[in-house]
């Protein structure tokens, strides 16, 4: 990996991502043997993951189109059909704004300058498929959406998680970038933060190159 692309990676990475462990894991790889390993971004994320996204985009659709689903899929439909309950216009218009953004991760329900976090538009917003708590975020989502308010605190144990935040513990990066620190002797972070984990990697590439 040159030293463009190592930067780049670096700047990519992101502690509130699902797949960090994976993501650290690869940078690390790349900076010591020189190769090439893709990390992850912000907005980003694997295959499977997207894959489950448009069945839920697919799955709301079909609730907004009245229409049926495949025999396999009614289990699932029916929770997203109860949770979203009976059709009402405001309804309509926030699913049919989530259905983007589960298509398309970057979609915006609205302009940055007009943020509002009181609003339910906002949590479609800030509903991000990189994030370790995306599918618990979703189903809070659509459960507020059936109730036409905001139920749960932002940020907070057992609340709506934005980017930047978790509520899922992780102890692997700290035990790995800890690792990191002892095998390069560079020195090791009091705390996990965003800032930290990637000053480490500065460091360490810094001495490697």
């Amino acid at each position: 990996m040159n030293q463009a692309l190592a930067e780049r990676a670096i700047r990519d990475l992101e502690i509130c991502h699902y797949l960090l462990n994976r993501n650290l894991c690869a940078l690390y790889c790349s900076l010591t043997t020189k190769t090439d390993s893709r990390v992850y971004g912000c907005g980003e994320a694997a295959e499977d993951r997207l894959t489950r996204a448009f069945l839920f985009a697919r799955l709301l659709q079909c609730w907004l189109d009245e229409a049926g689903v495949y025999p396999e899929l009614n289990a699932l439909f029916e929770q997203v059909s109860a949770l979203l309950g009976k059709r009402t216009d405001s309804k309509v218009a926030l699913v049919t704004h989530l259905v983007h953004r589960l298509h398309d991760n970057g979609y915006k329900a609205y302009p940055d300058e007009k943020e509002d976090f009181k609003t339910l538009e906002s949590r479609i917003q800030h509903l991000e498929v990189c994030h370790p708590d995306w599918e618990d975020d979703l189903v809070k989502l659509l459960h507020e959406i059936g109730q036409g308010k905001m139920l749960y605190d932002w940020n907070k144990n057992g609340g709506f998680f934005a980017c930047g935040r978790c509520g899922t513990p992780n102890a692997f990066p700290k035990a790995f970038m800890q690792t990191i620190a002892e095998r390069h002797g560079i020195q090791m972070p009091s705390e996990i933060t965003q800032e930290s984990v990637t000053g480490v990697f500065r460091q360490l590439m810094e001495k490697i190159v």
